[in-house]
C-alpha cells in the first residue's frame, strides 16, 4: 500500500480491472474500476489517456475508479520519480508494472469493442446492505462520542456500537439485450478491507463511489469538527466549513 503498511506476503486472488464501453452516435464512454488502493495524479491521467486512445474517444469520457482495497498498489508516478531522483530507500510504486498494467487494460478495451453487443434496455435497482459499512463515529455506553472505530478493530464496544450515518444502499445499473443481461455496474460506498498487511485479496465490490460521512475524514461534516473527531488530525485535508462548500458545489453540478 505505497509504503503505508508492510508489503503483502502472498497473493491469494488476482486483482482485476473491470469495466464496460458504451458506444453510440457519439464518442464511446468507458467506465473502469481497478482493484487498487489509489490511482493518483499523473497515474490517473495515464490511465484515462491510454484507455481513451484504445477506445477511440476523449479522456474526459473515461471514468477510472479504484476500489481502494488495502494490500493493493498505490500508484503515484511523479512521487516515485522524486524518490528515485533522490535515491530514497522507500518506494511508492513500480513504474514499469504500472505501465504494463495500463497497456494490458488498453488491449482488453480494444478486444471488448470487437465483441460489442446490442443494448435495448437498461435497468436500475437497489438493495439495503446491513452490517457491512459503519461510521467511525459511535456512542459509548456512558453517552460519550468516540471516533476510534478504525478500518480494522477488535474493540468490542466499536463492534456493538450503532452503525451511524452511512449510505446503506447497494445500487445497480444493468444493461440488457431484450431479456438477456449484457452487463451491470454495482456501487456501494464503503472502505473495503480484506486482509491487512498480509496478502492481496480484493473484496467483492465492483465499484466504490466514495466514503460515508466522516469515514476517513476527507470531507468532514460540521458535526465532526464540533465533536473533535480524532481522525481529522490524520485524514482531514480541508478546513472547517467544507461541508457547506461541498453541498453548494454538488447542487451546482446536479442542476
Amino acid at each position: 500500500m505505497g509504503g503505508g503498511i508492510a508489503p503483502a506476503r502472498q497473493i491469494l486472488d488476482p486483482l482485476y480491472a473491470n469495466g464496460i464501453v458504451l458506444t453510440g452516435p457519439d464518442k464511446p464512454v468507458v467506465l473502469i474500476s481497478v482493484d487498487w488502493c489509489e490511482i493518483r495524479n499523473d497515474a490517473y491521467d495515464r490511465w484515462r489517456e491510454t484507455i481513451a486512445n484504445a477506445a477511440g474517444t476523449d479522456s474526459v469520457r473515461v471514468l477510472v475508479s479504484a476500489t481502494h482495497v488495502h494490500d493493493a498498489p498505490v500508484m503515484d508516478l511523479e512521487a516515485q520519480r522524486i524518490l528515485d531522483q533522490h535515491q530514497a530507500a522507500g518506494r511508492i510504486c513500480d513504474l514499469a508494472f504500472h505501465e504494463e498494467t495500463v497497456q494490458k487494460a488498453a488491449r482488453a478495451v480494444k478486444f471488448a469493442m470487437q465483441q460489442a453487443q446490442t443494448v435495448t434496455h437498461f435497468g436500475v435497482g437497489r438493495a439495503k446492505v446491513e452490517k457491512v459499512a459503519s461510521n467511525r463515529r459511535y456512542t459509548l455506553p456512558d453517552g460519550r462520542v468516540s471516533f476510534d472505530r478504525t478500518s480494522s478493530t477488535r474493540n468490542p464496544l466499536a463492534h456493538e456500537g450503532e452503525e451511524g450515518t452511512v449510505d446503506p444502499w447497494l445500487k445497480t445499473l444493468s444493461f440488457w439485450n431484450g431479456f438477456k443481461p449484457v452487463a451491470a455496474l454495482s456501487c456501494y460506498a464503503t472502505h473495503p478491507m480484506s486482509y491487512y498487511a498480509q496478502a492481496l485479496r480484493p473484496d467483492s465490490m465492483v465499484m466504490v463511489a466514495g466514503y460515508g460521512e466522516s469515514a476517513p475524514g476527507y470531507i468532514p461534516t460540521d458535526r465532526a469538527w464540533e465533536e473533535r473527531d480524532s481522525n481529522l488530525h490524520d485524514w482531514c485535508w480541508v478546513a472547517p466549513g467544507a461541508e457547506k462548500a461541498m453541498k453548494t458545489a454538488l447542487d451546482q453540478v446536479l442542476k
